[in-house]
């Protein structure tokens, strides 16, 4: 089996699923029935689709004209020039002849727009950083507007962006093709796109760039919207010590985001990441598919809705590369992520996974939480971050002090406040379709990794088999065993919260929830505590099993 790297349509119906994917006819499955609207075809093949990416062939009435070439050396029709930044005047239309457009080669030849501007580009009109730009379109100016433009080969640094760098508010980027940019394993380039509070980005093609597609970080009330983002990240791949920091899509302490209609796929990592202190996120009727690592993480955030989009042949590449290692191919990974009426700003007071169709990722959804990973403790990646529930009184400072309390019982309630929980989950009417035959020993499955290694044999749910090295083809909800002394980090007090169980630590059971789920295929459930590694024994403390099948997982625990 082969999958193509470009051009491949996604040539699903309700019926059929092509072998070029590696799927089986979904009517080899027990039911044929998908969720109502998750999308069964790429809902916006951008790339390489000129009838949508090719701006106006002459200069809308007003505008300045830029000619093609150098553009620090070649005016424009009013004399100026579009890199001399002071030459730049306020609600401007600036329109791109056709051709190539370059800066002159200092890393810090760029344009800045001031407020209320708008770039367009003629057809085929490129701006080119050689190589030798690190940005393109920088500062923080307001109501910014870049159209049909391809901008390429300039070579962000690390964490850093080419368009709207310093995440200027209002910005609508929108039939752009953003492409190249720092293209290179193992040079630490960064992304496509920064973003600003309210920005639009819409249509565009966001494809081979070096860190991600898009990096959000502090921005609210924005809309990612109708867009291809595809085979970015190769500039950390692979992410062999756990950086986090590559993929399709990442959200960093965001508020209200909407990711919609898009089109996610053979990302070198994660397709979309929602990393620390995001609340309110909407993910609706997107399409991901192939992506290397998971298809979703929603990390240490809260109250989200993440619904009737589609999960196609993620993780491959991840599950397969970390042998007897934790799950790192889920579909969607809920990571100390839950809901929380308490967190202000947010549009939901739940995480909502609903209505969505996985077909034939390594794994379907885990819920997990690590009960030692509390703000303002050495387990907390997210240096000076903390929880969101009331910052007034926990955050990094107070936490760390009192060590993340002693009892629920205390007031204020540091065991609680000072945790990341994974609670307030709801996992509902969503389809998981697996056949391990699709995934076991396939090649080019994911960017430049072979040899898929899913295994779910015979003895599936032994986990201490031997053969199960590569164990594909679960969902879950479990927590590690806590290492601490007091507090959430002892014992298995987070693991019985998590799993609705009344622990002697007095801590109350979470409320989560997972009902009218359809499964088809050899699907393995593991609950409760799990350690590290995946291949290991299954029964925990009072000899609860964890490691279940489909009658197990609902008769021990309740679920689906």
């Amino acid at each position: 089996m082969t999958h193509r790297k470009c051009g491949i349509a996604l040539a699903l119906t309700m019926g059929l699923a092509v072998g070029t994917w590696g799927l089986a006819p979904f009517s080899s499955y027990a039911s044929t029935t998908a969720a109502a609207s998750a999308p069964t075809t790429p809902p916006s093949q951008v790339c390489g689709d000129t009838s949508l990416l090719s701006g106006p062939s002459t200069a809308p009435a007003g505008a300045v004209t830029v000619p093609a070439g150098d553009d620090s050396t070649t005016a424009m029709s009013n004399g100026g020039y579009i890199d001399a930044n002071y030459q730049i005047a306020p609600y401007t239309t600036y329109w791109f002849a056709s051709g190539v457009h370059t800066f002159a080669t200092d890393e810090y030849d760029q344009i800045q727009p001031k407020t209320g501007d708008t770039f367009i580009g003629g057809p085929g009109a490129i701006i080119d950083g050689q190589g030798d730009n690190q940005a393109a379109f920088t500062q923080a100016a307001a109501d910014v507007t870049i159209e049909y433009l391809t901008i390429q080969n300039f070579v962000p640094a690390g964490q850093q962006g080419v368009v709207n760098h310093d995440a200027g508010a209002d910005w609508t980027v929108e039939y752009d093709t953003i492409q190249d940019n720092g293209d290179v394993q193992g040079s630490k380039y960064g992304a496509a796109l920064m973003m600003g509070n309210g920005d639009v980005y819409e249509h565009n093609c966001i494809a081979h760039n070096g860190q991600y597609g898009l990096d959000a970080a502090g921005s609210s009330g924005t809309t990612f919207s109708d867009n291809e983002v595809s085979w970015n990240g190769i500039s950390y791949f692979p992410d062999e010590y756990g950086c986090g920091c590559s993929g399709g899509i990442k959200f960093w302490d965001t508020t209200n985001t909407t990711v919609e209609g898009n089109y996610i796929h053979d990302n070198y990592n994660v397709g979309l990441w929602y990393d620390t202190d995001n609340a309110g996120a909407l993910v609706q009727g997107n399409l991901l598919a192939r992506n290397w690592a998971y298809g979703i993480i929603y990390e240490i955030s809260y109250n989200a809705d993440i619904n009737a989009n589609t999960f196609i042949d993620n993780g491959w590449g991840s599950g397969s590369w970390r042998a007897g290692g934790y799950p790192y191919g889920d579909a969607i990974y809920i990571s100390g992520s839950g809901g929380s009426s308490a967190v202000d700003g947010g549009l939901y007071s739940t995480l909502t996974v609903s209505n969505n169709t996985f077909t034939d990722n390594w794994d379907g959804v885990v819920v997990y939480q690590n009960p030692n990973r509390l703000c303002g403790s050495g387990d907390n990646a997210s240096t000076g971050y903390c929880t969101l529930a009331d910052p007034s009184v926990f955050n990094a400072t107070s936490c760390a002090a009192n060590d993340g309390g002693g009892s629920p019982a205390e007031s204020p309630d540091y065991w609680d406040g000072c945790q990341w929980k994974a609670d307030n989950i709801s996992v509902t009417g969503n389809t998981f379709n697996f056949d391990p035959t699709d995934i076991t020993g396939a090649t080019d499955t994911l960017p430049d990794i072979t040899n898929s290694r899913c295994y779910s044999g015979a003895d599936y749910l032994d986990t201490s088999s031997a053969a199960n090295q590569y164990w594909c083809g679960f969902n879950g909800q479990f927590s590690l065993g806590g290492s601490g002394s007091g507090g959430p980090s002892q014992g298995w007090a987070t693991a019985d919260a998590l799993m609705g169980l009344q622990g002697s630590t007095g801590q109350a059971p979470d409320n989560n929830n997972w009902s009218g789920d359809t499964y088809n295929g050899p699907w393995a459930f593991q609950a409760y505590v799990q350690s590290t590694s995946t291949v290991q024994t299954d029964v925990y403390p009072n000899a609860i099993a964890t490691t279940l099948d489909l009658a197990g997982w609902q008769s021990i625990w309740g679920l689906d």
